[in-house]
């Protein structure tokens, strides 16, 4: 069981269904009686397929010395998850037609040219270097690029009702940016090469340790107020700011332990577990009220 979790997880099934279950969440907030499940359904694809995209060139062009398991990973089985993903891809074209709006499109094109920008070498302005070579940058972009994409990939046009939408964007760069920083620890305690543009060389761990608990504190306070704007019910956002803490003391745990990669499974985890938390929430309300 353990070795079918890992294998999910190295080929980026989980975080799939991750962009799948965030987009649904933002489906419950705008139109709850009408979730779109082709959206949900190429919002994984669309995920899926640019990660393994990144993981061939991090992982195979572009060889580490010291490959990590996940890097074992695709070094071994590569060949079998392209030919997944195309066929994948294939499938999904041939029996599930998505129209997208004008809006529509330019999220989609925001996000493949930040995301290009991020893990390829190709793009002029940024002087033909990855952004994922900067600690930095990397953490930054990978969270904006993800909270923009699931949060506002559903919007048919650019209305008054965008404004909802900001104060969730918001609290997913921080919840990203918060899991994501034990991340960047363990890369730079199992990889010699990758300390070089860690955040350790710009931060102390005790420092990091406290940007997580800022970020645990910001999150905490957007969290509540979004609840409130939708009136959940009280004992549902007690509950879902003792599960947040839950969450910041687990990062936390990852970041003083960077060789516990349980410990890591699980917070890749709550990119499908919280916003799964916030949606029973939302569906509750709406269920409530009709």
């Amino acid at each position: 069981m353990r070795k079918f979790i890992f294998a999910l997880y190295y080929s980026n099934v989980l975080i799939a269904i991750a962009a799948a279950t965030l987009l649904w969440q933002v489906q419950l907030q705008m139109h709850p009686a009408h979730i779109i499940a082709k959206q949900l359904l190429w919002a994984a694809i669309a995920c899926y397929t640019f990660y393994n995209l990144h993981d061939l060139y991090t992982k195979v062009i572009s060889h580490q010395v010291q490959p990590t398991a996940r890097q074992q990973f695709w070094l071994r089985f590569w060949p079998v998850l392209l030919i997944i993903n195309a066929s994948t891809i294939a499938v999904s074209y041939a029996f599930i037609p998505l129209q997208l709006s004008a809006t529509q499109w330019e999220v989609v094109g925001i996000t493949v040219l930040l995301s290009l920008a991020y893990s390829f070498p190709v793009l002029p302005f940024t002087r033909m270097k990855r952004w994922k070579n900067n600690g930095i940058w990397k953490i930054c972009m990978l969270a904006f690029v993800w909270s923009f994409f699931c949060t506002l990939f559903d919007l048919t046009s650019w209305n008054d009702r965008t404004s909802e939408l900001i104060l969730l964007l918001i609290f997913r760069v921080c919840f990203l940016v918060m899991i994501t920083i034990p991340f960047d620890n363990r890369d730079a305690a199992i990889d010699p090469e990758y300390m070089s543009r860690s955040l350790l060389q710009v931060w102390s761990h005790e420092a990091l340790k406290n940007i997580i608990l800022l970020l645990g504190s910001m999150g905490a306070m957007l969290l509540l107020v979004y609840q409130m704007q939708f009136n959940l019910s009280i004992i549902f956002i007690a509950a879902h700011l003792l599960y947040w803490c839950c969450i910041v003391w687990w990062s936390l745990r990852a970041h003083q332990q960077p060789n516990a990669p349980l410990r890591f499974l699980w917070l890749d985890v709550q990119l499908i577990l919280q916003p799964t938390f916030l949606g029973i929430g939302l569906l509750d309300t709406y269920i409530r009220s009709t």
